[in-house]
């Protein structure tokens, strides 16, 4: 029987670079250092961070809980587009192959990215959702990561680097 898995692809998350200043400098045009941030997850996979969130607050889950509907019909209207390719070229004398999958597993990765993005997990009233970092505006895209003067507000939780919602993925394995 089929089985639906929700993940994300292993990479190694890019060092967080923070801006320091360089201790007195000796001149007057000197410029601040970058350096990685401690504790920062740079030495971490998105694989490693996702299980760290998933245990904490069940993302992965949740969605697919609330977008079940949602994935049922994608999956079925994959594997009926599939089914009448095939019949097609069945009818044509060629071969047909592919994976019949494929379109409704970018469309559950499209929508699971839109789910971050919209804050629809911050609106459930969960235990720590919205996380404190993402009220803050917390953001590790920009220079100013803490938000300090940059007046940006905040942001939707589970996106600070964007590389957790950008690795997101789903498969089917037999």
């Amino acid at each position: 029987m089929p089985t639906l898995h929700l993940g994300v692809m292993d990479i190694p998350y890019a060092p967080i670079q923070t801006q320091r200043q360089t201790p007195k400098p000796r001149k007057a045009n000197a410029r601040p250092v970058a350096t990685a941030k401690r504790g920062s997850p740079s030495n971490m996979t998105t694989g490693q961070v996702a299980n760290i969130l998933e245990a904490k607050y069940h993302i992965m889950e949740i969605y697919a809980h609330l977008h079940e509907a949602f994935i049922t019909d994608e999956i079925s209207t994959s594997l009926v587009g599939h089914l009448e390719n095939m019949l097609k070229y069945q009818l044509l004398g060629d071969q047909f192959s592919g994976d019949p999958y494929m379109r409704a597993m970018s469309e559950i990765q499209a929508d699971f990215k839109k789910f971050l993005s919209l804050r629809e997990m911050d609106g459930l009233g969960y235990r720590g959702i919205p996380t404190k970092a993402s009220l803050m505006g917390v953001s590790h895209r920009f220079k100013d990561a803490m938000n300090r003067h940059s007046g940006r507000g905040s942001r939707p939780s589970f996106i600070d680097t964007g590389q957790y919602q950008a690795s997101f993925n789903a498969w089917v394995t037999n």
